[in-house]
C-alpha cells in the first residue's frame, strides 16, 4: 500500500521558525527542530486531523 511523508513548518506570525512546538497527527506526536520543521513517517492516504501546540502561544483557530 502507497504510504507519504507529511511535513509541517511551525512559524511565528513574524515568519520565525517556532523549535519545540508539539504537532500530532494520527495519534503519533513529534517536536518541532530548530528549523521549525517537524515530519511523519508511513502515513496512509486519507483526511487527518492536526494539532500544533507550544507554551506562550494560542491557536489561530480558537
Amino acid at each position: 500500500m502507497t504510504t507519504y511523508a507529511v511535513s509541517f513548518m511551525v512559524k511565528d506570525s513574524d515568519d520565525n521558525p517556532l523549535q519545540g512546538a508539539s504537532v500530532s497527527l494520527d495519534g503519533q506526536t513529534a517536536t518541532t527542530g530548530a528549523d521549525g520543521s517537524a515530519s511523519f513517517a508511513e502515513i496512509l492516504p486519507g483526511s487527518y486531523d492536526y494539532a500544533v501546540t507550544l507554551a506562550g502561544y494560542d491557536s489561530p483557530w480558537s
